[in-house]
């Protein structure tokens, strides 16, 4: 198991994966028979019904897999930055998802297509409620902000992780499974973690400092630490360890 993640990353990952049940199917339970609201706009009437976008929002789950292998991967504070702005973005959803519960409702499927099916299963599988802010979109965004900090992937992986970033948010929306203000719910989640993250140093302040490159060498030798002569006046000075002695002191080794 060691070679899929560095040691340090397990126990923040499994701490990744209990906050997330525990925030999106716990306050399930405690919002059983609580009045949820709609935040449809004029903007949802024009977005379209697509069931074949399911396909990209079931890939959503494999994003966040690839993408949390990597910031694991990557390095103890790249892994400790995001594994922590991820249960901090869950801890502001759970915030909205317990004050303003909220649903959607979602239209009929009659097609008989391959993407009609897999949206049934989802609308099947998922409850129409906890919107607000869009976990897909929160989860997604985060993939995509640890990817500009990746170092050991190529160039085109962070410009690709936006792009499908962008489709994941299309997708919950022309599913049908979110409304439109979800997504920048989502990534307004996922920055304020980032913040509180980097904010408190959580999980990194137990981790190693990088040695300082000292600024000055002292170890360095002085110009001035061997004897040289120089010409004053008509005499010689022995200038010893940088301290200028006339011929006939002591000090010069000449006793005249």
């Amino acid at each position: 198991m060691t070679g899929l993640l560095p040691g340090y990353a397990w126990l923040p990952l499994a701490g990744v994966l209990a906050v997330n049940t525990l925030v999106y199917n716990g306050t399930r339970i405690i919002n059983a028979g609580r009045m949820h609201f709609s935040m449809w706009t004029a903007v949802d009437d024009v977005i379209p019904f697509v069931t074949a976008t399911a396909f990209i929002y079931v890939l959503a789950f494999v994003q966040w897999g690839i993408g949390y292998l990597l910031a694991g991967r990557e390095s103890p504070e790249v892994c400790m930055r995001f594994y922590m702005a991820d249960i901090c973005a869950k801890g502001i959803a759970l915030i909205f998802f317990l004050t303003v519960p909220t649903m959607i409702t979602r239209p009929e499927v009659t097609g008989e297509g391959l993407f009609d099916a897999l949206t049934r299963l989802i609308y099947r599988i998922d409850a129409p409620d906890n919107l607000f802010p869009s976990i897909h979109c929160l989860e997604s965004w985060i993939c995509f902000r640890s990817a500009l900090s990746l170092k050991k992937v190529p160039r085109w992986y962070a410009p690709a992780s936006l792009v499908f970033t962008l489709l994941v948010f299309a997708s919950t929306v022309m599913l049908k499974q979110h409304v439109f203000v979800d997504i920048p719910g989502g990534v307004f989640a996922a920055e304020a973690g980032l913040i509180l993250s980097d904010a408190l140093q959580l999980g990194r302040r137990s981790l190693p400092s990088k040695a300082v490159r000292p600024v000055f060498n002292t170890a360095r030798k002085s110009p001035t630490s061997t004897s040289r002569r120089r010409r004053w006046g008509s005499g010689d000075l022995l200038v010893s360890g940088g301290v200028q002695a006339p011929p006939d002191s002591p000090r010069s080794g000449h006793l005249g």
